[in-house]
């Protein structure tokens, strides 16, 4: 008998997943909260806060990129033509999620920001200081771009419980997804409705 789909990712994988959501949400937040503040302490102290969930980010997902490499189960393969579609989602989500650490640090460096009691103000090269200012003046962009992406990733993981009815959403959620209702099976015009579009459900156990 083989393990049921929700059960395939183990617990690690789970929470790298979840602490890098909650923790790029609650950067994302301080860093569009924090133009409200006046200038001065309060407003410096979101700003360490901030850069310091960011380096936390960039330890995550080294462990979770070592994790996913050697140990952490891999994820099942979709039905179809969806399996292309969600393979160059996680790229595409791993790419911004690097980009944007590594052009915060960049920002941090350049700009030798507060990191609480410290500044980051790192003797470095003319050339590699105007570098780390140029690629961290595009770390808000790329971050917005992340969040948007992680939305639709989200999205489509309802999507897969509503629209397709299968086990993705339930095994994404440790401590709820097994109490999920089960969704109903499709009615066979729609399979075949769906199977004409190269989509393949797979029917809720």
């Amino acid at each position: 008998m083989t393990a049921s789909p929700r059960h395939v990712y183990d617990r690690a994988s789970l929470a790298f997943h979840w602490l890098t959501a909650i923790l790029v949400g609650l950067n994302w937040a301080l860093a569009e909260g924090r133009g409200f503040l006046p200038k001065g302490d309060a407003r410096a102290l979101v700003l360490s806060v901030h850069i310091a969930t960011g380096f936390a980010i960039a330890a995550i997902l080294l462990l979770r990129l070592a994790w996913r490499l050697t140990l952490g189960h891999k994820p099942p393969r979709l039905p179809g033509v969806l399996e292309a579609i969600g393979r160059l989602a996680h790229v595409l989500l791993y790419l911004l999620l690097a980009l944007t650490v590594a052009t915060g640090i960049s920002r941090a460096l350049g700009h030798g920001s507060r990191l609480f009691a410290w500044r980051l103000d790192v003797p470095m090269p003319a050339p590699l200081h105007a570098f780390l200012r140029a690629a961290g003046s595009i770390h808000g962009t790329i971050a917005d771009a992340l969040v948007i992406l992680a939305g639709l990733h989200a999205l489509a993981a309802i999507a897969h419980h509503a629209l397709l009815r299968d086990d993705t959403l339930n095994r994404m959620l440790p401590l709820i997804g097994d109490r999920l209702r089960a969704p109903r099976p499709w009615t066979r015009h729609t399979e075949r409705l769906l199977r004409r579009l190269g989509i393949h459900p797979t029917r809720a156990d």
